[in-house]
């Protein structure tokens, strides 16, 4: 608990309140970064579901100046997922070069060479960090980094908080620790979740801001409730929409826009359920058939009052507001369609 405090109190220059235990660490990490040339990289196999190819945002426009220098190294931690490739995907777009550490070396490989297609050789670079609760996980990926994006997570679905929380919170201290250690990082932005702020679909009309704190599902999640449903919805749900390049892009913003400093951003577009997405499927595909309306999930009242500053910093990034969810939905579909022809074609 001590390495806890000291660590954020070194980050955030003051005192916070302390997570949840979790065990020490297991062992001192011996990161891998591949520095293999394109020939080798080339050898990696193919993503196996490769991201939606969407239409590039326009540049950002050149009417501030940037945090970090255009051009310099970013650390994002879990860059092989959903969330972790759209982020490396927008830095690359507005001429950052990325580090991203992934677990094996299947993932670097395979992610290296996706990279690597689209933007060139030597802008994306993959690191090998097995386990992130092991101290020192990110001591070698970050060297030389001026920022770092955490978006790694357990997300094994395990109603079990100690699987899941509990190396949650370790990972990100990790990352706080290498950020904290090396002299160039300037920015450090933590991806965390809409449930940190309010209880999910709870029937009350409740209003979010930077100050709010769920604290109703940490009881959930830390409690002795025999529910496992109402334990797993506690530590992963959501019912909140926001399409997952806008989502990538505020991080960017919270990385390089130089004003935006200590600060809790909420990517959120819209409230839905099921039923929502089933009805939007109907009207992008009405010649095709899905099942009736599974039971009523109701629709979450909550109020995030600061997401019109999030839209804001969208606009500044160069986008016009939020992607709306049947936008989203159908290039999402449409990409993934276009793969699986692909792939039939074969």
């Amino acid at each position: 608990m001590e390495r806890q405090t000291a660590t954020m109190n070194t980050v955030f220059g003051g005192s916070q309140a302390d997570p949840p235990p979790y065990p020490y660490s297991r062992t001192r990490s011996s990161t891998a970064i591949s520095q293999g040339s394109s020939q080798s990289l080339s050898t990696g196999k193919a993503l196996p579901t490769p991201p939606p190819t969407y239409r590039p945002l326009e540049k950002t426009r050149d009417l501030e100046r940037f945090a970090l220098p255009n051009g310099s190294l970013v650390l994002v931690t879990g860059a092989n997922g959903w969330h972790g490739m759209h982020i490396c995907d927008q830095l690359l777009q507005h001429g950052y070069r990325v580090r991203g550490t992934v677990r094996d070396e299947r993932n670097a490989m395979s992610l290296a060479k996706y990279f690597e297609s689209k933007y060139g050789a030597a802008q994306f670079q993959p690191a090998i960090v097995p386990d992130m609760v092991v101290q020192g996980a990110y001591s070698a990926a970050v060297q030389g980094c001026t920022g770092v994006v955490h978006s790694a997570s357990v997300m094994t679905f395990d109603t079990d908080p100690h699987e899941v929380v509990t190396p949650s919170i370790a990972g990100a201290l990790h990352a706080l620790e290498a950020a904290a250690a090396e002299p160039g990082v300037r920015r450090f932005v933590y991806c965390s979740a809409t449930a940190a702020a309010v209880m999910q679909g709870d029937g009350k009309r409740n209003e979010v801001t930077h100050e709010s704190w769920n604290m109703a599902a940490f009881r959930t999640a830390w409690g002795t409730a025999s529910d496992d449903e109402a334990r797993g919805f506690a530590v992963f749900a959501s019912k909140y929409f926001v399409d997952v390049q806008d989502s990538a892009l505020l991080h960017v913003a919270a990385l390089i826009l130089p004003d935006v400093r200590g600060q809790r951003i909420f990517a959120v577009e819209s409230p839905y359920n099921i039923n929502s997405v089933l009805q939007l499927l109907c009207m992008i595909y009405p010649n095709r058939v899905f099942n009736g309306d599974v039971s009523d999930h109701g629709i979450d009242l909550t109020v995030f009052k600061e997401a019109p500053y999030a839209e804001g910093l969208l606009k500044r990034m160069g986008k016009e507001g939020w992607t709306d969810l049947e936008t989203s939905l159908s290039r999402n579909c449409e990409a993934f369609l276009d793969d699986g022809d692909q792939k039939a074609a074969i």
